[in-house]
């Protein structure tokens, strides 16, 4: 019995990983200024935790939108952007669970409040006979349609943890580059440090704010863009026209699973 159990201990030490891992993300959504961020995933071998670290170019952005108003104020391009706290946005995976549970902002009556949702992803990949070296890792490529965008990923089995940044997942190794086919979207893994003595203390299920059904949430969301857009355009100089509306906030998903019913 006693070797049993001595026997356990090594295999669960032997099994137990950690990790961080620092991803560059790059959104160019419908061909405006390219936005870039920085952001971590913790990991342990059941759960993991993805959150941005920070703002690269935010202030560019605003400086280029001023640039382009002045230029043409019959033309103007609304770009809502939601800002964030001190924890932002933040994903959740545990891996008894294909849910994840999400951490999100919706500007309410000129607050910013955060919402906690469970998001069931349910992401259906093909694995494609493709390999290539990220980091000194060999990776295989896979590809998906997730919410209106057609993603290839590459991921390792080096790492055999179903894990990625933002809300992939559901492969069996843990992602180190995925991007969308139009080249709006582009995650890629700059920094990974294994093992990471504080992954555990990281990887926390976030429960300080309200819950709210997803469905719930996006309807929420978008209710407030159109009307933040309806109030900007009221504003507007006579004359004016529309050329677009861009909600940060949801440009990676374009579509949902409710919207097909």
């Amino acid at each position: 019995m006693k070797y049993f159990l001595f026997f356990f201990l090594i295999v669960t030490i032997g099994h137990s990983q950690t990790g961080k891992i620092t991803y560059s993300a790059v959104f160019n959504f419908g061909g405006s200024s390219i936005h870039q961020t920085k952001n971590d995933l913790y990991f342990t071998n059941v759960a993991s935790f993805y959150q941005s670290q920070i703002r690269m170019d935010e202030k560019s952005e605003r400086e280029e939108e001023k640039k382009k108003t002045s230029e043409n104020t019959r033309a103007v391009d609304i770009n809502i952007t939601v800002g964030t706290d001190s924890i932002g946005d933040v994903y959740y995976h545990n891996l008894k669970s294909r849910n994840i549970i999400c951490r999100g902002a919706i500007y309410e009556n000129r607050d910013l409040n955060y919402y906690i949702y469970e998001d069931n992803t349910n992401i259906k990949w093909k694995l494609l006979d493709e390999f290539k070296n990220i980091s000194g890792y060999k990776c295989q490529k896979a590809a998906t349609k997730f919410r209106g965008r057609n993603y290839e990923a590459w991921f390792t089995s080096e790492i055999p943890l179903s894990f990625g940044p933002w809300k992939f997942n559901g492969l069996p190794g843990l992602i180190l580059e995925v991007y969308d086919q139009t080249g709006e979207v582009y995650f890629t893994a700059e920094y990974i440090q294994i093992p990471y003595a504080e992954a555990a203390k990281k990887v926390q299920k976030p429960s300080d704010d309200p819950i709210i059904d997803h469905q719930e949430f996006i309807s929420k969301a978008k209710n407030i863009g159109v009307g933040i857009s309806q109030a900007m355009i009221a504003r507007m100089p006579e004359g004016s026209k529309l050329e677009s509306i861009e909600r940060k906030y949801n440009g990676l998903e374009l579509e949902y699973e409710w919207d097909k019913e």
